[in-house]
């Protein structure tokens, strides 16, 4: 059946906010591939793939069930781990904005440990 009027289409509220937000952003994100742990609160950490980070957040794919205003820590080996909330979710990956920015010597460092350790690690 063909629509001819759009009134019968649901926008997604939480697609529509990670795209307005993603406008908005301040911080350039850098695409990458490692293996980091996740944790909410009161639960064992699992690991899960980084696709992206940035000062403000990452994105990941992980095959736990999570829901928007989550509040995890992201532990990247050999720092402290990191609390953020996660901003949306679809499928099998999460956006989350860190609570506190990550300084940009920290990600600068992170992006470089990954970078010279090779193709597997990170993508440009």
């Amino acid at each position: 059946m063909l629509l001819k009027s759009n009134a019968y289409l649901k926008l997604d509220p939480d697609f529509a906010l990670a795209r307005v937000k993603a406008r908005d952003r301040r911080a350039e994100r850098t695409n990458v591939r490692m293996t980091a742990a996740l944790r909410v609160a009161g639960q064992h950490g699992w690991s899960i793939l980084v696709e992206d980070i940035s000062e403000d957040g990452f994105k990941a794919s992980t095959q736990q069930k999570l829901y928007r205003g989550d509040r995890v820590w992201l532990r990247i080996p050999g720092l402290e781990p990191r609390e953020a909330s996660i901003m949306w979710t679809r499928a099998d990956r999460i956006g989350c904005q860190f609570r506190q920015p990550l300084h940009p010597a920290i990600l600068e460092m992170v992006v470089g440990r990954l970078r010279s350790a090779g193709p597997l690690h990170s993508k440009s």
